[in-house]
């Protein structure tokens, strides 16, 4: 058993230490059973582990038909039981498994409700129970203890999980403080905390009908909130059948498949799958209430010829058991019915049960040998093994024997046969069945899964049924392949074996299995000429394993394959020879001369022949050494080395007992228990106690570094300060606490050799610890966790952020400890005790070496002296550590290389190195061999090149000038050279391949040819982001990132470039390419190839890629104003285009064209292309709209607004504007992700559009195209006659449209029947329809214009007031120009107070905000015209909700003012997107203000689009970013404006999407908005009876005295209870007044409601009435 891993290993280990000891006093079969279990999981294949105590319940069940429980768990190993998980727990084991034969025991996400009364089949879920309860009981949990969450959660996650079981053993044996508890759970609206699946699946498995019945009734209930519907649905078919049956006739009585959870639960119940929960009917649900009503009536069913009838009838069949359900299958076989036949096969797919649907499906398989498609449906389930690689060692170890698949060998070959036929009878690789079994699904057939099967039947036949398979080697999957090959290779049977053998050498998946096998049994002599002839393919790794195969033959040999390759037209084969060579040359293995021959017989070279030909023919090619000049076998010799032979005296460091520091932790833990009490709030926003939570706050700048915590940055920065003055009082006695309290030192992490060092047993204050915890129940606060590098335990921390506080203060303290420990290990520790060899990983290559750990890396004390003895005060004391890490370090670097394995973890660092040089402890030879000739050579030169090329300074200590100018000095020679080797390699890696990714830059005009001329025709690589982490050592790799590295030096000029580019053959588009692929060479080459606009159309292309680089920002500046934020999301200058496409020429232009694959990885440049394409009008339009409409793709979308304007260009535009509006309008069929990036894409497309069309902004583009629209529409507003009815569109005061119909000048209520079909009316009722679009489009941007602060011109507003939709929005909208405010009228403002204020046509004005009204002093006299004039704006404006910043915002960068508001995730994205909000699955909630360059952003810890959280979660903050940089705005320097409107959304989102509906303590700013409005009504209605607290409306009425919460809108009798009050729909509310024109519900709610009461005479409903006391 592995034990979880929430439980800390001290609890761990002691626990197993009792099962060990305890055991040996129990009965053999306990002692046996608790053997088993200790054993763990033991490795069942290379990826795979299992327990082993269920493999042994698998061996002892394996032959029995029906497994009853006591032959799992027989009444003999109770004892073990016992003692594994206490009485208590085995009691609770012993109850649950009996019943468990009453719940299905399918597991997971695939879980269907099938029944077993075979405990085979409940196997691994009595385990994890059994597992489960071993946790509770190691963690002394008690049920009630879990429910109320009495316990660390953040420590121990996910327990709740683990008391499932628990928790429904304990309702049904009627534990009534449990039920109580859940009773109150489900009954209380606030307490939420563990209503979840875990509480569901529970009562549904209990025999508790009350709590069932709670259940159902909260599934009535959950009205809006589809998550706790959902997980009531998915969890109430994991119970009893009666219980289900119980639900289930609460979701048919109250017709709840309306909901779509309950819809896609019940398509997931019945196993036609969440997929298709579209295709659920009504249809579906009656036979549901057949069956749950009359059980018998699935045996009619099973004879339907409708497969979902019969799928339903098998449903019920396993519900009984399933043995019932497979009965039926075999009748159904029995039947012969074809659709029976197919869908039987969907069934046994969902059983879980590989024996059962293996049996089923070889049976059917052998009946109907002839049909393709039910072998299709079938064969998944056929010959199932649970696992896909490794089956031939499963077979060769008897893991998997023949019979566990078929009756012998017989039957075995036959089915081999049948295989055989139906591939050979599939043409292509994929055969669909389309629709198969039901109308929606459908099954395919691969070639690959017939393949692997009949592989896997040689497997198991061997001889001739092996070769048998060879032909269809190529089909296999990656670890079939490798399977034959295992097979194979034991012993090549004849020559079809070898030629197999030599054919896996070009499989890239199997290629080094093949080179080992041709190694092994020496085939190169026999098969050279294939091996040669297999050198023209490319694939790296392929190409290494025939170059070295070839490399080992016999000389003749070797020379011959050389002439062969190296006389080829095939220039893949003839750089193989000069691998071959190149290999010889270097190692020394044939005569120089002798291999210069061969380089002569090239007649017309390469370029990258060119550079191995000189490479072969350079006389001696010298080795880092010599090319460097130092010596590799250089020895430091040290002097002053007396002070290392020096015993060192660990009483001088370790000062303090363990009863000192225990004493210490008593005091720290009684000042913490103190003030336990102490309330704070948190970074996260959230109010806590001191004695729930020990968490940080945000210094002011919120900047916060989690690895270097500060008390200040923690509450009660004082109490732990003066602390340490008084009775830790210096760092020693802290460093000791330190060591000692973080964690226990473990049997791997050199517990022994600690103890012998300190002399004392390192755990001992631990160990004491928790012997003062048991015996007293003290030290509460203490909690030591070894797992995570920052103890939990809340006393634990409070020392780490001490030691980080006060580490710096005594540097000689750490430096005496570091070098202590450090001369210990000299001087007591041989190397195979300082070292550990690192478990190996299952994936590895053949060449990789063990690798060592060292003590310093394993062990909290050795750690932090490798940290501490850096602090050296001078000279002497660095020369001292050096020497003393030197000399260790040396041990360790010889042990771990004679034992062929290599060291990880850095015990001196380069800057060590270089500054032992500079002061002359060592020689740079050293300096040298460290880096290039020992091991972790690619993280030094790492290292190396961070520090050249300035990407981080050297080590602090380190940092100076002379040691910085010797690094980059001598740092440039070894990547000088590394280079230098790479231009010359052939194929083969070189020593130092593996290092060239990590070279961040390249520079000046000879690496570039040296660059070129070795890469010659090879195409580049186009690697992504990742390719410098996870990158192949490969030639076109290494060159590939070398060319995108490299750049011009200082003086490289076109001229010089000129002459060193000179006969290289280097062509005119390998040039293109990399001024494509390494733009900083761009403006040379186009200096040098004379390519005017060269190095504007480069940038073009890099600027329209779908990641564009923000590194180029400066380099676009030059040829376009818009920013890399909006190129990158598809923003497109094409007078950029149109230049460099003109000074270019087309010709040209497409040679860059061809070029531009290489901007970037995958397809990314596409969109720069398509944009291109556009601009030429290479695009056609017509084609264009038909694509969009039919793939959606966004970049195309983008790229229709660039095809050139026709020539009649207004008709053009606006055709194209209404294509647009269509496309965004349909966009709303699909999920809110897919909207939110459908939407971005128009407004993109509608911004290229307006610079295509010459606007200066995409408003005005769509001010105009929404005029030119209405120009379009005129003629319907002029009444036409048809058949004596005049019809027309009718605007009304506020913009609205309807159509009229009139006779004999009277308006018709309805259009007359006879007009329904005329063509007219369905012309003009769509035209309706467009400006009812246009209404609401019109609006929006206006409300957006404002909310943005955009500004017009005079003559703007005037030509939108001939807009006969637009102007009555306008009309009643305030203006302001300057510091005037007013209406908008013919051209001039019109103050509140009636004065006319002229304006000139071109004087900027804009719509006034809330803000404006509210700084200019005049808010409240708009409110009261509003409210005289009864004037309805089109949406809130006067009285718009405002939100000033805070005392508690200002001076830092996120607003906390809604933390701790619990929301629903799902409601909130929809109560946000209208307001430009989008949820994006990496970025979260998000709304960017482009013209700003402001990001604001919504913090919870939610899943945006999952409507299925239980506990809701809870708002953390708000905060704001800079749009380019990514960097925290401080609220203060975030314009108001802006801060507004983010604070109301929101408000908006906490008022309407808060758990519970809408928040009962709404916002301030909105309940005093609702407050005047309410006040400014109250005149209207004249009532007087009605006053204000700051939350409350307190009525006086006649009957009683009411108050009205004018957030949530809840009515209270006052000293009474609260008032049910039905909804007052709209059409209801009588003289209510809104001042806008889309009615907040909420405040009309309120407003109905208040007045109701004030005049609570008048009120007739008997439902109030009788709640009035």
């Amino acid at each position: 058993m592995v034990l979880d891993y929430r439980i800390p290993d001290e609890l761990k280990k002691s626990y197993k230490e009792k099962l060990g000891k305890e055991k040996e006093k129990l009965n053999p079969e306990s002692q046996k059973f608790i053997e088993d279990v200790l054993k763990g999981n033991v490795k069942t294949g290379r990826y795979e582990h299992e327990t082993f105590a269920i493999l042994e319940m698998k061996k002892k069940i394996k032959n029995i038909e029906n497994v009853t429980f006591e032959e799992i768990y027989p009444e003999e190993i109770y004892p073990a039981l016992d003692l594994m998980i206490g009485k208590k727990f085995r009691e609770i084991f012993l109850e649950i498994c009996q019943k468990i034969v009453k719940m299905p025991y399918t597991r997971w996400y695939y879980r269907k409700m099938i029944l077993s009364s075979n405990y085979a089949d409940h196997l691994i879920n009595m385990w994890d129970i059994l597992s489960n309860l071993v946790t509770l009981h190691i963690l002394d949990m008690d049920i009630m203890k879990i429910l109320k969450g009495e316990y660390d959660r953040k420590k121990y996650p996910g327990i709740y999980s683990f008391a499932l079981h628990y928790l429904w053993c304990e309702i049904d044996r009627g534990n009534k403080e449990v039920i109580e508890f859940l009773k109150d759970l489900m009954l209380s609206e606030n307490n939420t905390f563990l209503l979840d699946y875990t509480t569901f699946r529970a009562i549904f498995a209990s025999d508790n009908r009350e709590l069932v019945e709670l259940a159902g009734k909260l599934l009535l209930v959950a009205k809006l909130q589809e998550g706790l519907r959902q997980a009531i649905c998915e969890t109430m078919d994991s119970g009893t059948v009666e219980n289900f049956n119980y639900m289930f006739k609460i979701v048919y009585d109250n017709d709840l498949l309306r909901f779509s959870s309950v819809k896609r639960a019940l398509a997931t119940w019945t196993g036609i799958g969440e997929t298709y929960a579209d295709r659920i009917s009504k249809k579906e649900i009656e036979i549901i209430k057949k069956i749950v009503e009359n059980p018998e009536y699935a045996d009619e069913l099973l004879k339907s010829d409708d497969n979902v009838e019969l799928l339903l009838g098998l449903w019920q069949k396993g519900r009984e058991d399933i043995s019932a359900a497979i009965n039926a299958i075999e009748e159904i076989l029995a039947g012969g019915k074809r659709h029976s036949i197919l869908l039987a096969s969907y069934y046994i797919q969902l059983i879980q049960n590989i024996r059962l649907a293996g049996k089923t499906a070889k049976k059917v398989i052998h009946q109907y040998p002839e049909d393709l498609e039910i072998f299709a449906c079938y064969l998944d389930s056929f010959m199932r093994t649970g696992t896909s690689y490794e089956i031939y060692n499963r077979i060769d170890s008897g893991q998997f024997k023949l019979t566990d698949f078929f009756a012998d060998e017989k039957e075995a070959k036959e089915f081999f046969g049948i295989l055989e036929k139906f591939l050979k009878e599939m043409k292509k690789a994929r055969k669909d069945f389309s629709p198969c079994i039901f109308p929606w699904y459908a099954v395919s057939l691969y070639k690959v899964a017939i393949a692997d099967k009949m592989a896997i039947i040689a497997l198991f036949l061997k001889g001739e049924y092996v070769e048998k398979i060879f032909e269809y080697s190529k089909i296999f999957s990656y670890y079939v392949k490798e399977d034959v090959f295992n097979l194979v290779s034991q012993k090549l049977e004849n020559e079809n074996y070898e030629k197999y053998v030599i054919d896996g050498l070009k499989d890239a998946g199997v290629t080094d299995k093949a080179f080992e096998a041709v190694q092994k049994y020496n085939l190169v002599p026999k098969y050279h000429k294939e091996i040669e002839g297999m050198l023209k393919l490319k694939t790296s790794n392929v190409r290494k394993n025939l170059i070295s195969l070839l490399y080992m033959q016999e000389e003749a040999a070797f020379y011959e394959t050389v002439e062969n390759l190296i006389t080829t037209k095939d220039v893949n084969k003839r750089l193989a020879a000069f691998d071959l060579l190149l290999k010889a040359k270097n190692e020394k293995k044939y005569d120089l001369k002798t291999l210069k021959k061969y380089v002569k017989l090239v007649k017309e070279p390469t370029s990258s022949e060119i550079v191995l030909i000189d490479e072969v023919n350079r006389e001696e090619k010298k080795v880092a050494n010599e090319k460097l000049g130092y010596d590799i076998n250089y020895e430091p010799s040290f002097e002053n080395t007396e002070f290392l032979e020096k015993k060192p005296d660990m009483s001088q460091v370790f000062t303090k007992s363990t009863d000192e520091l225990l004493e210490i932790i008593k005091k720290l833990n009684d000042l913490y228990t103190e003030h336990e009490n102490y309330e704070y709030k948190t970074a996260y926003g959230t109010t806590t106690l001191l004695s729930n939570s020990f968490s940080p706050i945000y210094p002011l700048n919120g900047q916060y570094d989690y690895r270097n915590q500060k008390l200040r940055d923690y509450p009660l920065e004082e109490v732990w300060r003066e602390f340490y003055k008084t009775e830790i009082k210096d760092f020693e006695t802290l460093y000791q606490l330190y060591f000692f309290s973080k964690s226990k030192f473990l049997e791997n992490g050199y517990l022994n050799y600690t103890k012998e060092m300190l002399g004392f047993n390192p755990n001992e204050l631990i160990e004491k610890i928790e012997a003062e915890q048991k015996e007293t129940n003290g030290l509460k606060y203490f909690d030591v966790n070894r797992k995570y590098s920052y103890s939990i335990g809340k006393i634990s921390q409070v020392i780490n952020i001490l030691v980080n506080e006060y580490e710096d203060q005594d540097r000689d303290y750490s430096y005496k400890f570091g070098k202590m420990i450090f001369s210990y290990v000299y001087n007591n520790l041989n190397e195979s005790e300082l070292l550990t060899k690192e478990v190996r990983s299952y994936i590895r290559n053949r060449d990789d070496k063990d690798v060592y750990l060292s003590i310093f890396e394993n062990n909290t004390i050795f750690r932090s002296a490798k940290n501490g003895i850096k602090n050296y005060s001078n000279d002497k004391e660095f020369a001292e550590q050096f020497i003393l890490k030197y000399k260790i370090y040396k041990k360790l670097y010889n042990y771990a290389e004679k034992e062929d394995g290599k060291l990880r973890g850095e015990l001196i660092s380069i800057d060590e190195f270089a500054l032992a040089v500079t002061k002359g402890i060592i020689e740079k030879d050293e300096f040298y061999i460290e880096i290039l000739n020992r091991e972790n050579t690619k993280s030094k030169v790492k290292a190396l090149c961070d520090i050249i090329y300035g990407n981080k300074n050297s080590d602090k200590k380190e940092n100076n000038p002379k040691v910085m100018e010797f690094l980059k000095k001598e740092g440039q020679k070894v990547i000088d050279y590394i280079l230098e080797t790479e231009f010359k390699r052939g194929e083969t890696p070189v020593e130092y391949s593996n290092t060239i990714h990590q070279i961040p830059v390249v520079k000046g005009i000879d690496n570039l040819i040296k660059i070129l001329m070795a890469l010659g025709n090879e195409k580049l690589e186009r690697g992504g982001y990742y390719s410098d982490y996870y990158s192949e050592d490969s030639k076109k790799s290494n060159l590939s990132h070398l060319l995108k590295k490299s750049q011009p030096d200082k003086d490289d000029t076109s001229k010089l470039f000129a002459k060193k580019i000179k006969g290289s053959k280097i062509s005119q588009q390998r040039l293109i390419e990399v001024a494509m692929y390494a733009p900083r060479w761009t403006p040379l080459i186009q200096e040098y190839l004379g390519w005017e606009g060269l190095e504007s159309a480069c940038y073009y292309f890099h600027a329209h890629i779908s990641d564009v680089s923000k590194n180029m920002e400066s380099l676009f500046a030059k040829y376009t104003p818009i920013s890399v934020e909006d190129l990158a999301i598809g923003a497109f200058d094409i007078d950029w285009f149109k230049a460099a496409h003109k000074e270019l020429g087309a010709k040209r232009f497409e040679m860059l064209y061809e070029a531009a694959k290489y901007v970037s990885d995958g397809a990314k440049h596409s969109r720069a292309r398509m944009f291109a394409d556009a601009a030429q009008g290479k695009l056609k339009l017509k084609e264009t709209e038909v694509k969009i409409r039919d793939k959606r793709n966004k970049d195309l979308v983008a790229s229709y607004s660039l095809i050139p304007l026709k020539k009649d260009r207004d008709k053009d535009l606006l055709q194209r504007y209404k294509f647009l509006q269509k496309f965004l309008k349909e966009s709303k069929q699909f999920g809110a992700q897919r909207r939110a990036s459908e939407a971005k894409a128009f407004e993109i497309s509608l911004e290229n559009l307006s610079r295509n069309a010459g606007y200066s902004d995409v408003i005005r583009l769509v001010w105009s195209m929404e005029t030119a629209l209405i120009n379009e529409m005129k003629q319907y507003f002029e009444p036409k006659v048809i058949e004596e009815t005049a019809v027309f569109i009718k605007i009304d005061e506020f913009g609205k449209t309807k159509i009229v119909f009139e006779k004999n000048g009277k308006v018709l209520k309805t259009m007359p029947a006879k007009l329904k079909k005329n063509k007219y009316i369905e012309e003009i009722k769509e035209v309706n329809k467009n400006l009812t679009e246009q209404y609401r489009r019109s609006k929006k941007m206006l409300e957006e214009a404002m909310e943005d602060g955009t500004e017009f011109y005079n003559y703007e507003i005037k030509n939108l007031m001939e807009n006969p939709v637009i102007s009555p929005l306008i009309d009643t909208l305030v203006f302001k120009s300057g510091n005037n405010l007013g209406y908008y009228s013919n051209g001039s403002l019109v103050t509140v107070n009636g004065e006319i204020i002229e304006l000139e046509e071109n004087q900027m004005l804009k719509i006034a905000h809330a803000l404006d009204l509210y700084n200019s002093g005049k808010w409240s006299e708009y409110q009261q015209d509003l409210f005289t004039k009864e004037i309805k704006q089109p949406f809130k404006q006067v009285f718009r909700e405002i939100y000033v910043k805070t005392a508690d915002e200002k001076g830092k960068d996120n607003s906390l003012r809604y933390a701790g508001h619990q929301i629903q995730p799902h409601k909130t994205v929809a109560v946000l997107k209208n307001r430009r909000w989008v949820a994006d699955y990496e970025e979260g909630l998000q709304k960017i203000y482009y013209k700003n360059n402001i990001i604001a952003k919504i913090y919870a810890m939610a899943d945006w689009f999952s409507p299925s959280d239980i506990e809701a979660p809870t708002l953390e903050w708000v905060c704001f970013y800079d749009r380019k940089t990514l960097k925290p705005v401080m609220i203060d320097d975030v314009p108001d404006l802006i801060f507004t409107e983010v604070m109301r959304d929101v408000d908006l989102a906490v008022s309407v999407a808060h758990v519970g509906g809408v928040d009962p303590e709404a916002s301030h700013s909105t309940v005093e908005m609702r407050k005047a409005i309410v006040e400014f009504n109250l005149k209207l209605f004249k009532l007087s009876n009605v006053t204000f607290t700051e939350r409350h409306a307190i009525i006086k009425g006649k009957r009683a005295e009411y108050t009205v919460h004018l957030g949530s809108g809840i009515v209270h009798q006052k000293a009474g209870a609260e008032i049910n009050v039905l909804p007052v729909h709209s059409q209801h509310r009588g003289r209510i007044f809104l001042p806008f024109v889309d009615e907040d519900p909420k405040t009309a709610e309120i407003m109905s409601k208040i007045i109701l009461f004030a005049e609570d005479t008048k009120i007739k409903d008997p439902f109030i009435l009788d709640q009035i006391k």
